[in-house]
């Protein structure tokens, strides 16, 4: 009869813990599920301002981007155009020394007229 007595107490004892657990899981859910809890609030506001911040991030990160690429499509423009006007340089440089070889040559024979012109084209070409 004691015995029983005892496993009976036990069984009263397992089922009072199982409530008190019970009760406390049932209050953690329903702090986490209320929407008026205070905590829930701060966290949902700091995830709508974390969202916001990330979408101005995303944002700036994109428009960082095409400007990138517009630098990119410039540069390419403009060493191209470098090297448009280094190859223009480079045949001046050879007409003005064929001009000055052709102003030297004619040194000699006093046409005074035709190094007068030569000199004009020298000089316009610089």
């Amino acid at each position: 009869l004691e015995e029983e007595k005892r496993k009976v107490e036990d069984l009263q004892f397992r089922v009072e813990e199982e409530s008190i657990t019970k009760g406390d899981l049932e209050q953690k859910s329903h702090i986490s599920e209320d929407p008026e809890n205070t905590q829930t609030k701060l966290e949902h506001a700091r995830i709508k301002e974390l969202e916001q911040s990330l979408l101005f991030e995303k944002t700036k990160a994109d428009k960082l981007q095409r400007e990138l690429e517009d630098t990119r499509v410039a540069t390419v423009s403009e060493k191209s155009r470098i090297m448009e006007l280094e190859k223009d340089l480079a045949l001046r440089v050879q007409e003005v020394a064929e001009l000055r070889r052709r102003l030297e040559s004619n040194k000699p024979a006093g046409d005074v007229d035709m190094s007068l012109s030569l000199l004009q084209e020298i000089s316009s070409l610089q």
